[in-house]
C-alpha cells in the first residue's frame, strides 16, 4: 500500500510540471513558431504530439488566445528559430479588432515581413489595431516589422507597419518599423486614446516615421525617427501631426527624449511638423508638449495653420535642440488669437545658409503672433537676423515675448528684422554676447542696469518711464535731467521720443550723447531734446548683465 501511494504522488507531481496551467485553472500563454502548425492548439512552444504545439501564423495566435481581462493579459509569444533570427512572411493584414487585453511578445531578431501582396494593394497595413483596448506589442533586441520599400518600389502606397483606429490603452514597445511605403505608425481615427510608443525605431519609411491625425492621449518616448524619404509631395517627416477634419482631436500629446534625424522633409515640410489648418470653426483645444527632442541633419521644426478661427490651447517645446539643419524653425500661418506656441530652454545650432534661424510667415491669412522664446539660444555666425518676420498684407505683429541669446563669433548685422511691421506688445529681448557692450551703466554692486551694444541696441533692466527730476540713485544723467537712468531699478526716465531700427545715424548740432562702435560708426545717440535714436532696438525688462 505504501508503495502504491508513493507512485500516485509522483504522477501528480509530473502533471503539475508538464501542464500546470491546465491543472491549476490558469490561462495558458500562447505560442507562434516558424515550426508551428495552425492545426495545433497554440498552448505549447514546441510540438508535444497530437494537437499540442505552437501556431504557425500570428493571426492564428491572436485568434486562439482570445480576450484577457483586467490585470490578466493573454500573452502571445512570437518565437524565433531556436534562439536564432527568423522571418514571418505575411501577405494580408493582421487584424486586432476583436479581442482585448492581449500582449504580443516578438522574440529576439524576429522579422515580420510584408510580402509581395503589399506591392499590389494600397492603404493596407501590416498590423491594424481597430476598436479594441489594452493591447501591448513588445519587441526588443532586433524585433522588426519590415515592409516592401526597395528599389523599384519606393513610392507611397499607404501600407504602414502599424495602424491605429478607435483603440485605447495601446503600447508599442521596442520595435523597429522599417521600409514601408507609408508611415511607420499611423494614429488615424476614433480618436485612439492613451497610446504609448516607447523605444521604437522608425527607419526608412516613405511618408513619415509617425503620423497623427487624431488622438486623445499619446506619449512618444525614447524613440528614433529617421531616414524618411520617397513620398513625392512629402511630408517625409520624422513625425507629422496633421488632422484633416475639424472634429479631430489633438489632446495630451507628449513627445520626450526622442531623436529625429536624416528625414527628407520634401516640398517645404520639416522633420518635426505640426499642421492644424483643418481645425477651424469650433475645434477642440490642442495640447502638445515636446521635451528634450533633438532634430538634426535635415529640415527642422514647422508649426503651420493656426488660423484666426482655429483651436485654443498650447504647443510647447522644452529643451529641444535643432542642429545641422537647412531650415531651423518655421512658424507659418500662426494667429495670435488662438493656440499659443512657446519654446523654452531650446537651442538652435548650425541652422544653414538659406533661411533665418527663426522665421514667421503669416502668408496674408492670419493676424500673426503669440510666440514665446524663453531663455533660448541661437548659434549663428552668418550676418543675418536671428528672427525674421515676413509681414505681407498684415502690418502688425502681436505678442512676441521672452529672452533669446544669439551667439556669434563676431558682431554682424541686426539681431531681429520685423519687416517694418507695427509691433503690438512685442517685448522679446534678443541678446548677443558676441555683440558686446559699447557703453555700460552699472549699479553700486557692479551689475549692469543699462547697456548699449555694438549693434545699436539698448538693454534696460527696467523700463522707459516719463521724465522726472534726478535723485541720488541716478548714475547716468544727460543734460538738464533730459534723460536719467536709475541704477536701483534700471528704469530710464525721459520725455523724449525713442526712434528704433534706424539706418545711418547723423547727429545734428552740439551737446549730443553719442555711442560709436569700434570703427567709429554711430550706433546710438541722445540729442539735446532728450530724443533717443538707435540703429537697433530698445529692450525693456531685459538682462544686460548677461552680455557684458
Amino acid at each position: 500500500m505504501e508503495r502504491h501511494r508513493i507512485n500516485v504522488v509522483a504522477v501528480v507531481t509530473i502533471l503539475f510540471v508538464f501542464n500546470a496551467a491546465e491543472v491549476l485553472g490558469v490561462d495558458p500563454d500562447y505560442y507562434v513558431s516558424p515550426n508551428g502548425n495552425n492545426a495545433w492548439n497554440g498552448e505549447y512552444p514546441t510540438s508535444q504530439g497530437g494537437d499540442d504545439g505552437p501556431k504557425a501564423t500570428i493571426q492564428e495566435g491572436i485568434n486562439v488566445a482570445g480576450s484577457g481581462s483586467t490585470g490578466n493579459y493573454k500573452i502571445i509569444h512570437i518565437l524565433n528559430n531556436d534562439g536564432q533570427g527568423c522571418t514571418y512572411d505575411v501577405n494580408s493584414t493582421i487584424l486586432l479588432d476583436t479581442y482585448n487585453y492581449q500582449e504580443i511578445i516578438f522574440y529576439q531578431n524576429v522579422v515580420v515581413k510584408g510580402g509581395s501582396w503589399f506591392d499590389s494593394v494600397t492603404y493596407k497595413p501590416l498590423f491594424k489595431i481597430d476598436s479594441v483596448h489594452h493591447i501591448r506589442f513588445t519587441g526588443y533586441d532586433g524585433a522588426t516589422f519590415r515592409m516592401t520599400k526597395r528599389p523599384g518600389y519606393t513610392t507611397y502606397n499607404g501600407c504602414h507597419p502599424i495602424r491605429l483606429d478607435g483603440c485605447s490603452n495601446v503600447e508599442i514597445l521596442g520595435l523597429t518599423l522599417e521600409k514601408s511605403r507609408g508611415d511607420g505608425i499611423i494614429v488615424r481615427s476614433g480618436p485612439p486614446e492613451n497610446i504609448l510608443i516607447k523605444d521604437v525605431d522608425c527607419n526608412e519609411n516613405c511618408r513619415n516615421g509617425i503620423t497623427v491625425y487624431t488622438v486623445d492621449g499619446l506619449t512618444i518616448e525614447n524613440c528614433t525617427l529617421r531616414n524618411t524619404s520617397g513620398a513625392v509631395a512629402g511630408p517625409c517627416a520624422g513625425i507629422k501631426i496633421e488632422p484633416y477634419e475639424n472634429f479631430h482631436v489633438l489632446n495630451n500629446i507628449v513627445m520626450r527624449d526622442t531623436t529625429i534625424r536624416d528625414n527628407d522633409g520634401g516640398e517645404g515640410h520639416k522633420q518635426l511638423g505640426v499642421s492644424v489648418y483643418a481645425l477651424v470653426g469650433d475645434p477642440e483645444p490642442v495640447d502638445m508638449v515636446f521635451e528634450r527632442v533633438t532634430v538634426t541633419d535635415g529640415p527642422g521644426i514647422q508649426v503651420y495653420g493656426i488660423y484666426d478661427n482655429g483651436p485654443e490651447g498650447s504647443i510647447e517645446f522644452e529643451d529641444v535642440t535643432v542642429e545641422s539643419t537647412h531650415y531651423c524653425v518655421d512658424i507659418r500661418r500662426k494667429s495670435y488669437l488662438k493656440a499659443g506656441v512657446s519654446f523654452e530652454g531650446c537651442k538652435f545650432e548650425e541652422t544653414g545658409v538659406d533661411h533665418n534661424p527663426i522665421e514667421i510667415h503669416p502668408e496674408n491669412l492670419v493676424q500673426p503672433g503669440d510666440l514665446n522664446f524663453i531663455d533660448c539660444e541661437v548659434f549663428d555666425d552668418i550676418a543675418r537676423p536671428a528672427i525674421k518676420f515676413f509681414k505681407g498684407s498684415y502690418d502688425t505683429l502681436h505678442e512676441i515675448h521672452g529672452d533669446l541669446y544669439v551667439i556669434k563669433n563676431e558682431c554682424v548685422g541686426p539681431l531681429v528684422d520685423w519687416d517694418g511691421a507695427t509691433l503690438d506688445n512685442v517685448d522679446i529681448n534678443v541678446y548677443s554676447p558676441g555683440c558686446c557692450k559699447s557703453f555700460n551703466i552699472k549699479d553700486s554692486s557692479g551689475n549692469s542696469v543699462a547697456l548699449f551694444d555694438k549693434l545699436g541696441n539698448l538693454y534696460l533692466k527696467g523700463e522707459k518711464e516719463a521724465g522726472r527730476t534726478a535723485t541720488t540713485n541716478d548714475e547716468f544723467i544727460f543734460g538738464d535731467d533730459l534723460v536719467i537712468i536709475d541704477t536701483t531699478d534700471g528704469n530710464m526716465y525721459t520725455d523724449g521720443n525713442v526712434s528704433e531700427d534706424q539706418g545711418t545715424l547723423n547727429p545734428q548740432g552740439d551737446n549730443n550723447f553719442i555711442v560709436k562702435d569700434a570703427s567709429g560708426s554711430v550706433t546710438a545717440y541722445i540729442d539735446h531734446s532728450g530724443d533717443l535714436f538707435l540703429k537697433g532696438w530698445l529692450y525693456e525688462n531685459s538682462k544686460p548683465w548677461t552680455i557684458e
